[in-house]
């Protein structure tokens, strides 16, 4: 009676354990499934999170110990779009790490991988990621021309630092010398500027 009891008692807690690990990861989840117009603004409260708590060690932790539960949680619930946006917040955290260069070679794969999703917003997304990612100033341009077009289709309201885009598009042609095309990016970004109220 007593062995009953003390299994059925580990069981009750395995299967509490499994039912709570989803609660500590569900606002990601709730955040990261969103398709809408508003699914920028969405994942990017936790790129910011990222940002604010970089210096904290307990944050860092925290993100890394919600990478891995999300990880498990996508390997219970496989969903491309999950993946995809836990993909693009794993390289925003290395990023504020210090840790990026190991996911250099990831984002190509993960664009390939959101393509099917059909969601040009979440591209536009990910270019902007690419974008910052070397090797060189031609796909800074290249993918930075590539979000923009897009943002443009969709408003570029909906997307956060969407200024970042034209001033990189323009730092390129400066470098280039296409100084006339320099100047009408960069003027485009400056209208851009006030788009994005959060930041």
């Amino acid at each position: 009676m007593r062995l009953k009891l003390t299994v059925c008692f580990i069981l009750l807690l395995c299967n509490m354990a499994v039912l709570a690990q989803p609660k500590a990861i569900s606002s990601y989840i709730e955040a990261w499934k969103k398709t809408g117009k508003d699914q920028s603004y969405a994942s990017q409260v936790f790129f910011d999170s990222l940002r604010i708590t970089k210096d904290d060690p307990v944050a860092k932790k925290r993100y890394w110990d919600d990478i891995n539960q999300l990880h498990h949680y996508l390997d219970r619930h496989p969903d491309r779009r999950l993946g995809v946006r836990l993909m693009m917040f794993e390289i925003m955290a290395a990023r504020e790490q210090g840790l990026a260069p190991r996911y250099y070679s990831v984002i190509d794969s993960i664009i390939k991988i959101a393509y099917p999703l059909n969601d040009a917003q979440l591209n536009a997304e990910l270019y902007s990621i690419r974008a910052d990612i070397p090797p060189s100033g031609e796909t800074h341009l290249l993918y930075n021309l590539k979000a923009v077009e897009i943002q443009r289709s969709i408003g570029f309201s909906h997307f956060p630092y969407v200024h970042n885009r034209f001033f990189g598009i323009s730092a390129v042609l400066f470098g280039q010398s296409n100084y006339a095309q320099c100047i009408a990016y960069g003027k485009e970004g400056l209208k851009t500027w006030n788009l994005d109220s959060v930041h």
